[in-house]
């Protein structure tokens, strides 16, 4: 898991309580901008993946950010777990830190469950295994939708950064 400080490990920093939380973390749309704002503020560089737009847009995007024709020959279509574990590096910057923000994974939970599950597993490995740099994913949902996995929700966190 990435270094704090004892100044930085607190429950009113958000990167700390989505880290140390397993990596993956929940904010509803209401709080997202100042979610993204605070984030920035922190020198964490946000990287999006709306889905919203569909399966075959998420999976574009996997394969832009994770420049997966440059590396294997081939796009990656969703096929597998095991290929997306093997594709799934970046560069997190040294200053700050790297999130994936999820836009609206719930409208595709029930029809791809599984994927997304894995994606978040595959977030949360990398989350508590990097102890160089600061890595999690960001779900950015309505507070009516369902819960997807074990994301801790930072609303209330957010709300004491006030």
């Amino acid at each position: 898991m990435a270094y704090f400080s004892d100044e930085e490990r607190s429950s009113q920093n958000l990167d700390y309580v989505a880290i140390t939380s397993g990596g993956v973390a929940r904010v509803t749309e209401e709080h997202a901008d100042d979610c993204r704002r605070w984030l920035s503020e922190r020198g964490y560089t946000l990287v999006q993946i709306d889905f919203s737009a569909g399966m075959q847009h998420v999976l574009d995007r996997i394969n832009e950010l994770f420049q997966w024709r440059e590396q294997f020959g081939y796009t990656y279509s969703g096929h597998s777990l095991d290929a997306l574990r093997d594709g799934f590096w970046f560069d997190v910057p040294v200053d700050g830190g790297l999130v994936f923000e999820l836009h609206r994974p719930d409208l595709l939970w029930k029809e791809h469950s599984y994927w997304i599950a894995g994606l978040l597993e595959l977030v949360s490995e990398h989350s508590a295994h990097d102890l160089e740099s600061r890595f999690f994913a960001l779900l950015v949902m309505p507070q009516a939708a369902d819960s997807i996995g074990n994301a801790v929700s930072i609303d209330e966190v957010l709300a004491r950064t006030r």
